[in-house]
């Protein structure tokens, strides 16, 4: 980005939205303004107002930590009445959320993938604001993605990425599995040391001796 820009709260004094966009825009890196509209359900104006809150996306690590900048993450919530669960932080400007919660409609309506998470959500109980948040989640991965690979958005190889991500995860399960096992054998063993004839440690012999006296 040519420009490190920060648009702060006086969008709201803004008489014309789209004309201070427009005119802030000439200072955006035009490949970056082409990468984000390669996400079809991104326009220019969306793309110039993430890019302007973004400002350089080497400064997130991950997608997820650029999810927590535009608060979008899940905090754990309880009221003084004992109601409790996970929320949209909402931390950051409401502004910029109100473009992702736009495009996230823009979304659901023209793009099968989006049309799909949102589905999905909605067929797991959520509201339809929980299962916006999902589909805002998904897109601003997708943003994340593009401007930190320089490449435009594929659908083909975002359902490649969804893919290896899932075998990672499973990948993940299974090896916890395991090293809980491996944690029940290994305990199991030390609770039948010497019984079974198997040669043990002085502590150990000390501690059955203890036990076969009492």
């Amino acid at each position: 980005m040519k420009q490190n820009l920060k648009v702060q709260s006086f969008w709201g004094f803004c008489q014309n939205r789209t004309e201070v966009v427009n005119e802030i825009g000439l200072c955006i890196d035009t490949a970056e303004v082409k990468l984000l509209t390669s996400i079809s359900v991104l326009g220019n104006q969306s793309a110039v107002e993430i890019l302007i809150e973004i400002e350089n996306i080497h400064r997130f690590e991950n997608a997820k930590k650029l999810s927590a900048y535009f608060g979008l993450h899940p905090v754990f919530k309880q009221s003084g009445d004992g109601k409790w669960g996970n929320h949209m932080s909402k931390k950051g400007r409401s502004e910029i959320r109100a473009v992702l919660y736009m495009s996230g409609l823009t979304a659901i309506r023209y793009s099968e993938l989006f049309r799909n998470i949102y589905s999905n959500a909605r067929a797991k109980g959520k509201n339809h604001f929980s299962s916006m948040g999902v589909v805002m989640h998904k897109l601003l991965r997708v943003i994340f993605g593009v401007l930190k690979n320089k490449q435009g958005f594929s659908t083909i190889v975002d359902e490649q990425n969804v893919s290896n991500a899932k075998t990672k995860k499973d990948e993940q399960k299974e090896k916890r599995k395991t090293q809980k096992k491996e944690q029940v054998i290994k305990l199991e063993r030390y609770n039948n040391a010497g019984l079974n004839g198997s040669p043990i440690s002085k502590r150990h012999a000390k501690k059955h001796k203890k036990i076969q006296e009492t």
